[in-house]
């Protein structure tokens, strides 16, 4: 008749019984350590979002003339009772960026301050009259409604548009108008779409002095690079015509 052996635990022998045990209790701190930290998060984060710290206290916009702060914040889609982390700087951004006549957008967001949003305007470089209100041209070739009667008499020592009733030339125009240089531009005072057919692309430009010039679209950058040489070494013409080869001028009546 055979005898079993007797299992023999040491000392230094590890009892299966306890390691489990072992394992049992750590792992059941592990977890009550994460339902108390879970809890700890949701209590912060409770706490956090009844705080007034957790909305926006002030939004402040700067930078912008022609386009009106309520135009933007609606563009924003936040306001001053809107949760922090809910308006994100990027999408701001993106957002403000898609109004007509807005350049660049930056967006800064500060815990004491709340959201600061920094615009920068497109060029204005002409205007439309329209039944009573304005459009202002930027140089990117977008267009602006205003209304505001203090806006309207600014855009107005612009160059007044007539007869562009195109938006591919009118943005062609701009592109091309935005590059003249400044001292020509602020010289004139209307500016007709005046097509041919031998040239489609023929512009009108009068002077506030009346001087009265003829230029192509395309060309008009070139063309009138030399226009205040010209102008002034024939005070005595009111006609100029840029379009041939050589200025064709003619005096005033």
């Amino acid at each position: 008749m055979s005898k079993k052996k007797k299992q023999r635990i040491n000392e230094y022998d590890q009892n299966p019984a306890e390691t489990i045990k072992k394992t049992y209790k750590k792992k059941r701190r592990v977890r009550r350590l994460r339902v108390f930290l879970i809890l700890l998060i949701a209590v912060a984060l409770g706490a956090y979002f009844y705080s007034p710290y957790s909305r926006l206290q002030t939004i402040h916009i700067s930078g912008n003339h022609f386009i009106s702060n309520e135009e933007i914040q609606q563009a924003m889609n936040c306001d001053e009772d809107s949760i922090r982390l809910f308006c994100w700087s990027s999408a701001i951004k993106d957002r403000v960026s898609k109004i007509s006549g807005i350049k660049s957008v930056a967006v800064e967001k500060s815990i004491f301050d709340g959201l600061i949003v920094s615009v920068t305007e497109s060029a204005p470089i002409a205007y439309q009259m329209q039944e009573g209100n304005a459009k202002v041209l930027f140089d990117n070739g977008t267009m602006k409604d205003i209304s505001d009667p203090e806006l309207i008499r600014k855009v107005q020592s612009l160059p007044q548009l007539s007869q562009f009733n195109d938006e591919e030339i009118l943005k062609q125009f701009a592109e091309n108008f935005a590059q003249v240089d400044e001292s020509v531009r602020t010289q004139l005072s209307d500016i007709m779409f005046e097509p041919q057919e031998s040239d489609p692309l023929r512009v009108k430009l009068l002077s506030d002095d009346n001087k009265e010039s003829y230029v192509r679209i395309d060309d008009m950058v070139y063309q009138l690079q030399y226009y205040n040489t010209v102008v002034s070494q024939n005070s005595e013409n009111c006609y100029f015509d840029f379009l041939g080869g050589h200025v064709y001028q003619r005096a005033c009546d």
